[in-house]
């Protein structure tokens, strides 16, 4: 099953401990609902249609990564970095930086401790960033242009 959100409206000043966000939400191509939080800690709200498909998503996801605490908010709060992600990367390219990627430092159970988005020239500027061992200090480097979409379940 591949998850994907679409329509993702996220408001930065509602966003306290959690990110404030409303969107909807496929599963295989097909839209199954809708997905919101209001910002303030807590879990994701779905309205899915049918609405044992919450269950059964949470499941699958929490087997995906080995972890009951890993579930379905996980994967969707996934394809939200990833939606930041690529705004970064096109904001990145309105200064001239055509090759994002994002760098992550010191994981846990619960995901990376700090994360940066490095924007180079073009591939070759960052290939010489890694030649140069410039990039060395980070635990993974992800290039935003290579993500999928969508999480598969």
């Amino acid at each position: 099953m591949k998850l994907a959100l679409k329509n993702i409206k996220i408001a930065k000043h509602l966003s306290e401990e959690t990110t404030a966000f409303t969107a909807s939400l496929y599963v295989d191509g097909k839209r199954v609902g809708d997905v919101r939080n209001g910002g303030t800690g807590g879990c994701n709200m779905y309205s899915l249609r049918p609405f044992s498909l919450e269950g059964e998503l949470d499941d699958l996801a929490q087997a995906k990564n080995g972890d009951r605490w890993l579930g379905l908010d996980h994967e969707v709060n996934s394809l939200l970095d990833l939606h930041d992600y690529r705004k970064a990367a096109k904001q990145n390219a309105t200064k001239g930086y055509t090759y994002t990627v994002i760098a992550r430092q010191g994981k846990d159970q619960f995901g990376w401790e700090k994360e940066y988005i490095i924007g180079y020239r073009d591939e070759a500027a960052f290939n010489a960033a890694v030649d140069s061992g410039e990039l060395d200090k980070y635990d993974e480097i992800a290039a935003v242009d290579e993500m999928d979409s969508f999480v598969t379940l």
